[in-house]
């Protein structure tokens, strides 16, 4: 059984995560701080790009996040014992 952090959600949150903190990225250099294979990670950025969440630059291929990505966080529903005792 794979490990939770080999997951596919896990991959695709380290690419999003990776994407906001460094981006604009190129697909080579984003591949230096990932583990996962250079395969998974083309499959992601492409899945990213077909959801919206992230886009691939014309002028350097670089990749950013799109508003999609903040508006879904943003609107995301996040329940914890802590935040519910606030």
């Amino acid at each position: 059984m794979p490990a939770i952090t080999d997951s596919p959600l896990a991959r695709s949150t380290e690419a999003i995560r990776l994407i906001g903190i460094h981006g604009p990225i190129k697909l080579r250099d984003l591949e230096a701080h990932v583990s996962f294979s250079r395969s998974a990670l083309h499959r992601i950025c492409a899945q990213l790009e077909a959801l919206n969440w992230a886009r691939r630059r014309v002028s350097d291929k670089a990749y950013v996040l799109t508003y999609a990505t903040d508006d879904f966080f943003a609107s995301a529903q996040f329940s914890a014992p802590e935040v519910d005792q606030v």
